[in-house]
């Protein structure tokens, strides 16, 4: 597994920092799925259910975010998602995916009054996927794997505001498609 973080402040405009994370893993397991003897003696696979796994895993997350003089926060987050299961009994899947949020959030008064704290924002997701498993209206003889596709968007917009320093109440929607 490697994981890193790069942050950058930038010191010609004030508020303004970007960034990039990221994440990668290589993995090797075996599962069962079916018990042999589950429930007497010790337990064994029944034979020929073993799936033996071979995991590649990454992301990468590029940011940037930017608070102007006025205190209002905007934020972009993206993520691109890659992952492969090669699996040893035509199961293997691949997908990949591709998210992008928007948020912007201003604070409403000092920490001395009541605040009202705002938080809108638009999220986006993509996800492409191929897999053996995805083949129910392919042939059974076809060496085609499926491909399979979601996309959502959703829309956000959340209101918090304290009372005397002991209640906070918070209203908010989301809108997805």
């Amino acid at each position: 597994r490697l994981n890193f973080s790069i942050r950058h402040r930038s010191k010609k405009t004030a508020g303004l920092a970007f960034g990039l994370n990221g994440n990668g893993m290589m993995m090797r397991s075996t599962q069962t799925l079916i018990w042999f003897n589950s429930d007497s003696g010790m337990y064994r696979s029944l034979p020929g259910a073993i799936t033996l796994t071979q995991q590649g895993t990454a992301y990468l997350d590029p940011w940037i975010s930017y608070t102007g003089s006025r205190g209002w926060k905007h934020q972009l987050r993206n993520r691109y998602y890659y992952l492969d299961n090669n699996n040893d009994n035509q199961q293997s899947n691949k997908s990949h995916l591709v998210y992008n949020e928007y948020q912007v959030q201003k604070r409403f008064g000092d920490e001395s009054q009541p605040l009202l704290h705002l938080t809108a924002g638009l999220a986006s997701s993509y996800t492409y996927g191929i897999s053996d498993i995805f083949k129910g209206n392919l042939s059974p003889d076809s060496s085609q794997s499926a491909h399979c596709n979601a996309h959502n968007l959703a829309a956000y917009i959340q209101a918090e505001k304290s009372f005397w320093k002991v209640l906070n109440l918070s209203v908010g929607g989301r809108f997805e498609y």
